[in-house]
């Protein structure tokens, strides 16, 4: 009897399984945790019924040179928002590293994840009536971004091996190696529609924005002033669990300004309806001068990793390639009481790439970080398995020592002050340090740079400070030559995956254009990026992200400045905000306006 009841649980499991496997799942995790299941009604952070009418302008520090940012190099500063994006995954804002099914009805993880397939939802349309998305179409994104893409973009997708198309409506993505972040990473690919680009050319990617496949279409814009998107009427995916609630109006209007000043007065003459706030200042003291009480000011913590502020040093320089120097440098660096008088306490300091996520490094080393480290023990620093310190809690007295130090290392790297010139000069030959040339852009990076500069002048290195405008400062960056330093934030992640590769692997160091500003050519680096790249395992890849932190620290290839612990922006009160999301805080796609409220029309 129990044999034949055994035989029989086997059987349902067996079909279970088969279930699963021929219909696949609807979302994915890093985590293996997916909180929302199969048949959800709507995401929890969102009001189901919201209304769906007027327009929203939002006001954007920053330009853009560029209306499809995956095919351009540049760093500008402000966003092109994927409002018209279509994805086969969407993340939620709820979860970490979870994405759902979107324009995929479902999805299949191989057993030895080394592939992923996707079968397509049926009724997905492209905007301009130009059918179906397809397989093909899918491959064809691939195939594009591989080859035409930034040099971000092209470094993303480097780990997959091929896209093929097994019929009309699935599509398989196979891995050179498996990893826990690489469905998410396919999931998100931008698509883009292979009739569209046969009929106008591939050169549109370039001239065009790209076809809308999700909820909103561009109808004009204006390079570095303003871009206007337009809900499509009849969206196939109005009333997916996935959107609704979402996407409440009909039409938004984003106006970018390239000064905060400026945009802060548009909201109160009432041009743009929503800004957020950087200036610590604005925000300590929650008030604007001259807002009516129209305007409300918003602020709430999240628990997503930061946005990280650095000054990057250029260690392809030869007077910052080493560590020495570099170390002097930071200790010179007085951040505590540019935190004390101009930052007004908002900001916190940075101890770690991975700020407030799992893969950041605490405390002393675990013994599989000193494993994983110990073939590099010649070329690391003796302190590498120790926590990396900050002086963001320092009276006068505890300055002065960090000056001596920095002193004692210029010294032994070979360098001396000259009392008589007060100038840093090489102890062999008595050339002179030369001077230091810094680029940046904004009232709270020129405060920053100029407090630098007195701190270095004190040991005779002179520092050039240069304010720049964002289209130029874009130049500046991608040409990894014309900086000593940089300002970069760094868009901080959950989980490590193959974004790292782009910003710290010495391959990418060689190439213009890619986001490894400082040049980090280690062989640490290389090989710690080498094992998150390769390892199954998310814990794995976790602490091999702790052991990559140390080095990337220790090494000292950036002053960490701060980051914002808390959400903040300034709106008006026609616009409703239904719920908090503890993960991301307030978010923008799940507002709406006030039924009564009434909106001027777009540009």
């Amino acid at each position: 009897m129990c044999f034949w009841r055994l035989t029989r649980r086997l059987t349902l499991l067996t079909c279970l399984l088969c279930f699963v496997g021929l219909f696949g799942d609807h979302a994915y995790s890093v985590s293996g945790h997916v909180k929302y299941p199969p048949g959800f009604e709507h995401f929890d952070f969102v009001q189901k019924d919201a209304p769906c009418e007027g327009e929203l302008l939002l006001g954007e520090l920053g330009d853009f040179d560029h209306i499809n940012p995956y095919v351009s190099n540049s760093m500008r500063s402000g966003r092109i928002h994927p409002f018209g994006q279509g994805t086969l995954t969407m993340r939620a804002w709820d979860e970490r590293m979870t994405d759902y099914c979107y324009c995929a009805e479902s999805l299949q993880v191989s057993p030895d994840k080394k592939s992923i397939t996707f079968t397509l939802r049926k009724g997905v349309q492209w905007d301009a009536g130009y059918g179906m998305l397809t397989a093909e179409d899918v491959v064809f994104s691939f195939e594009t971004w591989r080859k035409k893409g930034s040099v971000f973009t092209r470094s993303l997708y480097s780990v997959v091996r091929s896209c093929e198309a097994l019929d009309a409506m699935t599509v398989r993505f196979t891995f050179y190696e498996p990893a826990p972040t690489l469905p998410n990473v396919v999931g998100g690919m931008p698509l883009l529609c292979k009739k569209f680009y046969a009929k106008n050319g591939i050169k549109a990617l370039k001239t065009q924005p790209m076809l809308a496949l999700g909820p909103y279409r561009i109808t004009h814009y204006k390079l570095g002033e303003y871009i206007c998107y337009e809900l499509r009427e009849g969206f196939w995916g109005r009333d997916l669990p996935l959107h609704r609630g979402l996407c409440n109006y009909k039409r938004i209007t984003v106006r970018y300004y390239h000064d905060a000043e400026v945009m802060r007065v548009a909201l109160i003459k009432g041009d743009v309806d929503s800004i957020i706030e950087r200036d610590p200042v604005y925000i300590a003291s929650k008030s604007l001068s001259g807002k009516s009480d129209d305007i409300t000011f918003y602020s709430c913590t999240f628990s997503r990793p930061p946005l990280e502020h650095f000054i990057v040093f250029n260690v392809r320089k030869a007077y910052l390639k080493d560590r020495r120097v570099r170390k002097a440098l930071f200790l010179l660096f007085r951040y505590d009481l540019l935190s004390r008088y101009s930052f007004q306490g908002v900001y916190r300091p940075i101890t770690s790439v991975f700020q407030n996520t799992g893969s950041q490094a605490v405390g002393e080393a675990s013994r599989q970080e000193r494993e994983l480290l110990k073939p590099f023990r010649d070329v690391l620093p003796d302190e590498i398995f120790q926590p990396f310190t900050h002086s963001h809690h320092e009276d006068k007295p505890g300055y002065k020592k960090r000056v001596q130090e920095a002193v004692e290392l210029l010294e032994d790297a070979g360098w001396r002050l000259d009392n008589k010139t007060r100038r840093l000069r090489r102890q062999d030959n008595g050339q002179a340090f030369p001077p230091l040339h810094i680029y940046c852009n904004g009232t709270k990076e020129v405060i920053i740079s100029e407090d630098f500069k007195k701190r270095l002048k004190s040991v005779g290195i002179p520092l050039v400070v240069h304010h720049a405008e964002v289209p130029y400062l874009s130049h500046i960056m991608a040409s990894h030559t014309l900086y000593d330093f940089i300002f970069f934030r760094y868009p901080g992640t959950q989980y490590p995956g193959v974004g790292l590769w782009a910003s710290f692997h010495s391959s990418m160091a060689r190439i213009k254009g890619s986001r490894n500003y400082s040049g980090v050519c280690h062989p640490a680096v290389d090989t710690l990026l080498d094992h998150i790249k390769a390892s199954q395992d998310i814990n794995q890849q976790v602490i091999a992200s702790r052991a990559l932190d140390r080095v990337i620290m220790h090494e000292y290839y950036f002053i960490p400045l701060f980051y914002v612990p808390t959400n903040n922006f300034w709106a008006r009160n026609r616009i409703v905000f239904p719920k908090i999301c503890p993960e991301s805080g307030y978010i923008l796609m799940n507002s709406h306006l006030k039924k009564d409220a009434q909106t001027e029309a777009c540009v």
